[in-house]
């Protein structure tokens, strides 16, 4: 069973609405609040698997929690091919049981674009999609990968090696809502 709800629907919030907005950024913060790891995970990803280098301690709606976390790139349905010259974002998710769960981004032509736009077109919501869908879920790790754009033909993972040395990062990545909170691009906040 999901732990948050975004906003019960209603007809009566703009599309665009700021309330809509705050909502998604509580809810997203919430759950990255109470849904976090809490120790060094020491993930290692390489050839077509990733796995924690030491058991990960994590929590998951404030409850505590500590497995070892292995993950396989080869799942199914399968994962997305990366196209020559883009880059790439999989999220390392564990649930309380310590089963490993694999979710990919949406493949960008520079790091900066990568996104969660196929959770949900606003980061927020994406966010909340990703730790809430049932039964509940941490970020361990995130996996960075770049293709180069002299491949011949794009990374299929969980099939490919995992391309050139793979950048990972403890926990959850949070320039994937940049975009949203303000940077350099313009505000993404369609889907509000």
């Amino acid at each position: 069973m999901p732990q948050l709800t975004v906003l019960p629907t209603r007809d009566d919030l703009p599309r665009g609405g700021s309330g809509r907005a705050v909502a998604g950024l509580t809810a997203a913060l919430a759950l990255l609040t109470l849904n976090r790891l809490t120790t060094d995970a020491d993930v290692v990803a390489s050839g077509t698997t990733a796995n924690t280098g030491a058991e990960a301690s994590y929590t998951i709606s404030g409850e505590f929690f500590h497995n070892d976390g292995a993950w396989n790139f080869l799942v199914d349905p399968p994962l997305t091919p990366v196209p020559p010259g883009h880059f790439q974002k999989y999220f390392l998710l564990l649930d309380a049981e310590g089963n490993g769960r694999v979710q990919e981004a949406m493949p960008g032509t520079t790091l900066e674009s990568v996104s969660l736009a196929n959770l949900a077109p606003n980061p927020y919501e994406a966010v909340v999609e990703l730790l809430n869908a049932a039964p509940g879920w941490a970020c361990i790790a995130v996996v960075t990968i770049s293709v180069d754009a002299a491949a011949t033909a794009p990374f299929t993972p969980g099939v490919d090696a995992l391309p050139g040395t793979p950048t990972v990062l403890d926990g959850f990545d949070g320039t994937i809502m940049l975009p949203a909170v303000g940077t350099e691009a313009a505000p993404q906040l369609a889907g509000f």
